[in-house]
């Protein structure tokens, strides 16, 4: 089972980078990684990008693997998670980067 994670706004602590080589990654449950989100978070799609802060349009949405990176152990978390984001912030943002917004994500769960 997935677990689920609030981010509640914006914070020092919410840095995150894109996870890489998750291309051919299949999600566990639903037929993409957009409607895996949508099962698990029982949510329609967030307004804004939380990757960028700009609008989000339904056509240009991607389930995005990202990683967060822990201020206490100053280490990248192993576990891959899915946000909402613009298909072209899933594969240009590279390097670290804050949450632009609070947005609920997934834990990552593969077949």
């Amino acid at each position: 089972m997935a677990m689920c994670l609030r981010l509640r706004r914006k914070t020092s602590s919410a840095v995150i980078m894109n996870a890489e080589r998750t291309g051919d990654d299949d999600a566990a449950i639903g037929s993409s990684w957009k409607e895996y989100w949508q099962i698990f978070t029982q949510n329609d799609f967030p307004l804004v990008c939380p990757l960028c802060g700009h609008r989000l349009a339904k056509g240009d949405i991607d389930g995005c693997h990202i990683r967060f990176y822990h201020q206490d152990t100053k280490r990248w978390t192993l576990r891959k998670f899915i946000v909402q984001g613009h298909h072209g912030c899933n594969v240009s943002i590279k390097g670290d980067f804050q949450m632009q917004t609070g947005e609920t994500v997934v834990e990552a769960i593969e077949k």
